[in-house]
């Protein structure tokens, strides 16, 4: 079913509102005080998981999603992708599979220009790979940027690809739904 022009802007309302909740509730400061922190992966990693996965990740929210190169997807996502969205957000629920990954990472696009740094990553028992996230957004027709720090557990497949993505409002939700502590 197409779209409206009604629906697409009642999406984007809905989309930088919950950003700008998000900013505003977590942060309570302007985009101006924010400066990126680039840290090299081995000062993220402290040795204790492979700097492949956390490249792989940083690949996906960067080299993939925020560059719009979507054909990479194949290459970065396994087949069998399980990719679940911040609960409480606008974009919740679950995506399976290249066809539905891109469509979700597209949705986005069609909005914003996106940004995303990987701030910390850690092992968990299990295998996954915990990380705190931070996005940045900005709205192409007005510029509005918003910026949300989250977390996220990602299990990768015997190839190396993505098979799991599991996004969390915190990156303490997602520490401790793989059973680990800040």
């Amino acid at each position: 079913m197409p779209r409206t022009f009604f629906g697409l802007l009642g999406g984007l309302v809905a989309r930088a509102e919950w950003f700008r909740m998000v900013v505003i509730r977590t942060f309570g400061l302007p985009r101006s005080s924010f400066a990126w922190k680039a840290q090299p992966f081995n000062e993220i990693l402290g040795g204790r998981m492979s700097q492949e996965n956390v490249e792989t990740v940083a690949r996906l929210y960067n080299g993939c999603w925020g560059l719009g190169k979507l054909e990479l997807v194949p290459e970065i996502l396994h087949p069998d992708i399980v990719w679940t969205a911040i609960e409480s957000a606008p974009d919740s629920g679950t995506r399976r599979g290249h066809v539905e990954c891109r469509a979700h990472m597209n949705d986005w696009l069609e909005s914003f220009e996106l940004d995303h740094a990987v701030e910390e990553a850690r092992s968990a028992p299990d295998g996954r790979l915990v990380c705190a996230l931070h996005g940045v957004g900005t709205e192409k027709r007005t510029g509005l940027t918003t910026d949300i720090r989250y977390g996220a557990a990602f299990r990768f497949a015997p190839d190396g690809r993505l098979v799991e993505i599991h996004e969390y409002a915190t990156h303490q939700e997602a520490l401790e739904a793989a059973g680990l502590r800040e």
